[in-house]
């Protein structure tokens, strides 16, 4: 079986196993039977997440084959493609770097694997367990990253707490990140509203169980005037923009 590793441009870099084989592991963030993500130190200094995609037993290959690792695009590439593409529409997301994808002779994937850059903040869901709800200005934040998304076509197909990063920078504005977008869907025009409240089903228990000026921040933010206006409608984006990655 021999490694397919490709950069976020779509072209080759078989360094990118390095990740894998010889990147010191900082930190161990998650783990299941499938899953594995890590904080690996690069060569050039710099902290990377490596999330591991693995099926070492048939069972779990034969789950997941119509899903992502035979007769569609495995996941760690969907993931990839799918940050790129959001992060040109300006949406907040974690910037990804390459993937990796190793197949057996049957075409399954054994093992895959995507790297993004490290941004040192937890996400929602371990943000509420350990520090508690934060301040409205970060509520305020993440409607308005979802605004950005549904404005512009996009249905992020797993807005959950455990997929979005949420952390204050050295100027104290708050910033947030979303991971995970393996099941985004780009529509090419902004999402109706029974499209918009699908996406947001799976983020309602977070919003329901967090302070009423929680609340009314994050509608805030959704309902941001700036983010649905016809030039935001059109894809145009500034510089300036809080939710600039």
């Amino acid at each position: 079986m021999k490694w397919s590793c490709t950069d976020v441009s779509g072209q080759r870099a078989p360094e990118l196993r390095a990740a894998l084989e010889s990147w010191p592991r900082q930190e161990l963030l998650v783990e299941t039977p499938t899953v594995r993500v890590e904080r690996r130190l690069a060569p050039d200094g710099e902290s990377y997440a490596v999330k591991r995609y693995a099926f070492p037993r048939l069972v779990r290959r034969l789950e997941a084959a119509f899903r992502h690792t035979w007769l569609a695009v495995p996941k760690a590439r969907a993931e990839m493609r799918a940050l790129a593409q959001l992060r040109a529409l300006g949406v907040p997301v974690v910037e990804p770097v390459g993937c990796g994808v190793r197949r057996d002779r049957a075409g399954f994937v054994r093992d895959s694997f995507l790297i993004t850059r490290w941004w040192p903040h937890l996400d929602l869901d371990r943000l509420l367990s350990t520090a508690g709800p934060p301040s409205p200005e970060a509520w305020r934040a993440l409607g308005l990253s979802i605004a950005v998304m549904h404005v512009r076509g996009v249905r992020h197909g797993g807005l959950a707490a455990r997929n979005v990063l949420v952390g204050r920078e050295e100027s104290g504005a708050w910033r947030v990140r979303w991971l995970d977008p393996a099941r985004a869907r780009f529509r090419g025009r902004p999402l109706t509203r029974a499209e918009a409240e699908r996406d947001l089903d799976e983020l309602r228990p977070t919003l329901d169980a967090a302070p009423e000026e929680a609340r009314a921040a994050f509608e805030e933010g959704y309902c941001s005037p700036s983010f649905w206006s016809p030039a935001t409608k059109a894809g145009s984006t500034s510089s300036e923009s809080p939710t600039t990655p």
